[in-house]
């Protein structure tokens, strides 16, 4: 299922959505531009965008959340193989731990010493979504990870 958000500035955001309704990818179409004559932009190309074979650009989603004090960065989602968390806020990762599980619960990957900067290799795992759990002492978060 596909969604355009009418024109700003010559550009459309196409958002992609799986069956479940769970966002999978934003892309950016940039529209044609038209003569001066014509108010810089052509009537038809907002019914009628570029063919995306020429103008869509896919931007990776980063997403960041709370967790306790720190802000943590998560990108790119979705993802081909290679996802990075990253911890802002300062101070050391005291109990801090990444657990990764596949759609039926299974850990697939486990990191009991956290750095502030954290590569996951999802490369050798199979399309699908899973749930990227993160928990420093008392905190936990829960996000869903795409890999195409």
């Amino acid at each position: 299922m596909m969604w355009f958000i009418p024109d700003v500035w010559g550009q459309q955001v196409e958002y992609v959505y799986d069956a479940a309704g769970n966002r999978t990818q934003r892309k950016i179409i940039t529209l044609p531009k038209s003569s001066p004559e014509e108010g810089g932009m052509s009537k038809s190309s907002v019914a009628d965008p570029v063919q995306p074979s020429e103008a869509i650009a896919t931007v990776p989603e980063r997403y960041d959340d709370m967790l306790g004090e720190r802000k943590i960065v998560i990108y790119p989602n979705p993802t081909q193989g290679l996802l990075r968390i990253e911890y802002q806020g300062g101070g050391e990762l005291k109990n801090a731990r990444l657990l990764l599980y596949d759609m039926q619960g299974k850990l697939l990957l486990q990191f009991n010493k956290v750095e502030p900067s954290q590569m996951f290799d999802l490369s050798p795992h199979p399309a699908g979504m899973y749930i990227l759990q993160i928990i420093e002492g008392s905190f936990k978060s829960e996000w869903k990870i795409v890999k195409e």
